[in-house]
């Protein structure tokens, strides 16, 4: 993924461990900035002063899932994008937990290529903007409209929510291979209930409407290890 804008990220840690690591895995991308804070006030008086395109909040086990800094970053019309790293969901229970699965969250303990991919998706959604469309195979992907449209004959196919999740997320990380278990966590986010058979099923189904023989899928591909979008 090439950054065409610089790019700055804010990270609140009260372990002071993310700073170096992402630093390491993110200095190819020279676009990329990142400054690291360990107390709350100190973020919020950065995050106030400077605009952050991402803030990551590293809380620890006194704010378990980190739900009361994002609410104080909101409640102080901090409108960048903020991901939390939880110790557990047990907070994300009960009367929050629709409002939750708002909130991009990872559960630790997580991988680290969970946290880039997510860094990076960002990115390029910020880049791509919202609403735009953009060719995937022979189709026109239209992911605000649920939609794909066939360039050739115009044939309209719609998606599902998690139809049109699979293809946004895949498409976004830029061909690479996709885990599963990254791919279920990305589009479905924390549910017990929800396993792998679930996304085998989403993508066979998927197939049926966008290969030309699903047996032999050119565009949403099988990989060792997950699967592949090929855009092209």
């Amino acid at each position: 993924m090439n950054i065409t804008n610089g790019k700055r990220i804010l990270i609140f840690d009260e372990e002071s461990i993310l700073n170096d690591i992402l630093g390491e895995h993110l200095k190819f991308h020279e676009q990329i900035l990142i400054a690291s804070i360990e107390t709350k006030a100190g973020v919020l008086r950065k995050a106030k002063d400077e605009f952050f395109d991402i803030i990551i909040i590293n809380s620890g086990p006194s704010d378990a899932c980190g739900l009361n800094f994002y609410n104080l970053l909101r409640s102080n019309g901090l409108t960048s994008h903020i991901i939390l790293l939880t110790f557990s969901n047990t907070s994300f229970d009960s009367d929050i937990r629709a409002e939750a699965y708002t909130i991009d969250h990872i559960t630790k303990p997580f991988r680290l290529g969970l946290l880039l991919n997510r860094i990076l998706t960002h990115f390029r959604q910020q880049e791509l903007g919202e609403n735009s469309s953009y060719n995937i195979g022979p189709y026109n992907f239209q992911p605000v409209n649920k939609l794909l449209v066939n360039r050739n004959n115009l044939k309209e196919i719609y998606l599902t929510d998690k139809e049109t999740a699979i293809l946004k997320y895949l498409y976004n990380t830029s061909e690479s291979v996709i885990s599963k278990d990254v791919l279920l966590d990305e589009v479905w986010g924390y549910n017990e209930g929800v396993t792998t058979h679930t996304l085998e099923t989403h993508i066979y189904r998927l197939r049926q409407k966008i290969e030309i023989d699903s047996t032999n899928a050119k565009i949403l591909v099988t990989e060792p290890g997950g699967y592949r979008l090929v855009p092209k």
